[in-house]
């Protein structure tokens, strides 16, 4: 199972416990390498932080088209949430999951098999340019983020450009 590998130069982790903070930008790039290699994906995570924009997490994977003809996945959430990064990863894991099994997932998808008792819905996006599919969260009513009875900090993940 691939592991998380935040590897931007000059990053900033909220809590600098990643591995480009703990043993510096190389041995992340490494890190990713030996991963992509023996998993042919991998989950990256980039803290956002911008002064015009709220702060937010944009966990995205690599190589998911390459080995599997898929577009690659993204979850961006609100820092302010405080959703623990690993939740995230296993969330993207499990979609991924359902990829391997044969599911395909495409702009308006949804699926009740990446997060318990919620479904989760699937919408184009770009992320440094590139095609993915963002996977949004619904709120505790289930509502999605576009939906008018859709509220609080989930009812932004459309919203953050990456």
């Amino acid at each position: 199972m691939p592991s998380r590998i935040p590897i931007e130069e000059g990053h900033t982790c909220p809590d600098h416990t990643c591995i480009s903070c703990s043993e510096g930008p190389e041995a992340a790039a490494l890190k990713q390498a030996e991963i992509m290699k023996r998993w042919g994906w991998i989950v990256h995570y980039v803290f956002e932080h911008e002064e015009q924009l709220e702060p937010f997490l944009n966990v995205h994977t690599h190589g998911l088209t390459e080995k599997h003809g898929h577009p690659d996945l993204q979850i961006c959430l609100a820092a302010k949430l405080g959703v623990p990064p690993g939740v995230v990863h296993t969330l993207i894991h499990a979609a991924v999951r359902q990829i391997e099994a044969g599911v395909v997932f495409k702009h308006g998808s949804q699926s009740d098999q990446v997060m318990e008792s919620y479904a989760v819905r699937f919408v184009d996006a770009k992320e440094n340019g590139r095609p993915v599919l963002r996977i949004l969260l619904p709120d505790k009513s289930g509502a999605f983020p576009g939906d008018p009875a859709c509220r609080g900090p989930l009812a932004s993940q459309e919203s953050f450009r990456t």
